[in-house]
């Protein structure tokens, strides 16, 4: 049993966390459209010459790429050349994601970023970089889903 909670933007029972989450992803929607847009554009080139999108990282990429309902691939080196690998760190990557990252490029991989405040030392290493500007990963989780799915919903047309 669950208690149904009908929100009405005016209400003074509106969960302020919400509105402000809110709030945050329209403030974004102009400062992320070009990017995922550049995005987008790589997804669809790269499936359109029949390669394949990985997910490099941990389990928060992969679970933010299926919270955007993108296929996508485990990452399992070695890939081939025009393959995307897929970063999706909101939070501080691991010390070998650089190197991963690059051990992939070299072989011809494309990495495609989507970073946080918090990852912003991944920008060095990636072809298309996605920045979303937070260090708070709650709210670079949930910007990252809707960066995702405009991305994927760009590389479609």
């Amino acid at each position: 049993m669950y208690n149904r909670f009908i929100m009405n933007p005016d209400s003074s029972q509106t969960d302020p966390t919400l509105l402000q989450d809110a709030q945050f992803l329209a403030s974004l929607a102009h400062v992320l459209a070009a990017d995922s847009a550049a995005a987008g554009v790589m997804l669809h080139n790269a499936q359109a010459r029949g390669n394949a999108i990985s997910v490099c990282g941990n389990r928060t990429s992969g679970a933010l790429t299926a919270a955007a309902s993108m296929a996508y691939d485990v990452y399992l080196p070695p890939g081939r050349a025009g393959d995307i690998m897929l970063i999706v760190m909101p939070d501080t990557p691991t010390d070998d994601l650089a190197g991963v990252i690059d051990a992939g490029r070299e072989r011809g991989l494309l990495a495609l970023a989507f970073v946080s405040d918090a990852s912003l030392g991944l920008v060095a290493h990636a072809d298309v970089v996605v920045h979303v500007p937070t260090s708070e990963p709650g709210l670079a989780r949930l910007s990252m889903v809707a960066a995702l799915r405009a991305a994927a919903k760009y590389g479609r047309e």
